[in-house]
């Protein structure tokens, strides 16, 4: 059982107002496994000060049709009160913004066999008053020049998640694959800057007390507006990295990020991170 309670406080010097926000939580989680059977039940209440009191709760169940194979069948519910951001930071927040509430559901195959895995796991994901930056911002009432934070009244994520890695001697490679339909129902546009393919190949070697590898992460096209007409291009991006354990608990490790200087967009006129090296020393217990 999780008892919690957090306090959110807006800053009265970036905005006119000066107040706070108190979320008081209790979550209760029990999982089962029996024979071929897995199971669990969570639910959480959530008590908002600003958004009232809201039960979320899941349901799973898998079942293990060989010592390698198994099913799984989930069915759950969410709630996300709107961000202080999304309802008032200048020039974006719109106060009217309503919680999301969400309804998910999802089956999925699974297979391991100690040296290779995969899985497809298809997801039906139900979301009212999904907040998204809408672009142009539809609140007229204030200006929003660069979007504003908006819900979308009814939203559906169908789709499928193929995933799989194999061990290949001293090498692992690796692949995800998502394929989804992100709609809006109200508009049956697709939603603004969610590509309906995405997914990463990548491959990892080690040596002694060397690890290398690299990935490639890629996105198809996407829209930036919720008319669906201005088009954000798919791209690819490759990235590096390697570590190395120079002692006991101590290693040297290093990302090369965006290897060849890929110029992409997530959002019109908004710049992306570059080539880029990042090196380190991590020590763990």
């Amino acid at each position: 059982m999780l008892l919690e309670q957090r306090k959110e406080e807006v800053d009265s010097t970036t905005t006119e107002l000066d107040g706070s926000r108190t979320t008081k939580s209790i979550a209760l989680a029990y999982q089962l496994k029996r024979g071929q059977h897995l199971a669990s039940v969570s639910v959480r209440h959530d008590d908002n000060d600003q958004f009232g009191s809201h039960s979320t709760g899941n349901v799973a169940y898998g079942y293990r049709i060989t010592d390698k194979l198994r099913v799984n069948a989930s069915y759950g519910t969410s709630f996300r009160a709107p961000t202080f951001n999304e309802l008032y930071f200048p020039s974006f927040g719109f106060a009217g913004n309503k919680p999301e509430r969400g309804h998910n559901t999802e089956a999925g195959l699974y297979y391991e066999d100690g040296a290779s895995e995969l899985s497809a796991v298809v997801y039906r994901n139900r979301v009212t008053d999904l907040i998204v930056t809408a672009v142009p911002c539809p609140d007229t009432s204030v200006p929003h020049p660069f979007g504003c934070a908006y819900n979308v009244d009814e939203a559906v994520l169908t789709g499928i998640t193929l995933g799989g890695k194999t061990i290949y001697r001293a090498f692992t490679l690796r692949a995800s694959l998502d394929l989804q339909d992100p709609r809006d129902e109200t508009t049956d546009r697709i939603l603004q800057r969610r590509a309906r393919q995405h997914g990463t190949l990548g491959v990892d070697y080690a040596a002694g007390l060397a690890k290398v590898g690299g990935e490639v992460v890629f996105s198809g096209k996407r829209f930036d507006d919720l008319a669906n007409r201005n088009k954000l291009g798919g791209y690819g991006v490759v990235n590096l990295h390697a570590s190395y354990d120079i002692a006991p608990k101590w290693t040297l490790f290093g990302r090369w990020d965006n290897v060849f200087d890929k110029n992409y967009e997530l959002a019109r006129t908004y710049n992306t991170p570059g080539s880029s090296v990042f090196v380190g020393v991590r020590y763990g217990l």
